[in-house]
């Protein structure tokens, strides 16, 4: 994958794993009696925010593309743009299979979204250390600038929580 492949992957997974966080606490903050409804009404939510901002996601591609190129989308650039908005929604999997579990009564719903932010934390984490691995800098500085940045997307999400 070409590396401006790469970047707009990398950038609409990480818009769409802040957006599953923030859903998910906030649904664990207001989580009522763990029943099989609510999971559902859970997964509905997540499910809702992440195709929401994959649908913007998508207007706004095509709105840049047509100032920047005057042009509609080739075939080959929808597919680059699909692939590349889709990772929004690929963040919320692992949430939503919870769900699914807690919707068929296979799993507690509060543990559900518990596991589904951890999982979410863990994803940030790695996409973090994959993206700093390949600067030229010592390690300690790597490791240094990944905790530097998973501070700063803690502190992004709990914003976000607070303003809802």
């Amino acid at each position: 994958m070409a590396p401006d492949e790469v970047r707009a992957h990398l950038k609409e997974r990480i818009y769409g794993a802040f957006a599953c966080l923030t859903t998910l606490l906030l649904l664990t903050r207001h989580a009522g009696h763990g029943t099989a409804e609510e999971a559902w009404t859970a997964a509905l939510d997540v499910a809702l925010a992440l195709l929401s901002l994959w649908a913007a996601s998508l207007v706004a591609e095509l709105l840049a593309h047509l100032a920047s190129h005057g042009r509609g989308l080739s075939r080959r650039d929808w597919a680059h743009m699909a692939g590349a908005t889709w990772q929004i929604v690929s963040a919320g999997v692992v949430p939503m299979l919870l769900l699914v579990l807690a919707g068929l009564s296979l799993l507690d719903v509060e543990l559900a979204l518990r596991l589904g932010v951890g999982a979410v934390i863990l994803s940030l984490g790695l996409f973090v250390y994959l993206a700093v691995r390949r600067t030229p800098i010592p390690t300690w500085q790597r490791v240094l600038l990944t905790a530097v940045l998973m501070g700063v997307a803690t502190l992004v999400v709990l914003l976000k929580a607070i303003a809802h």
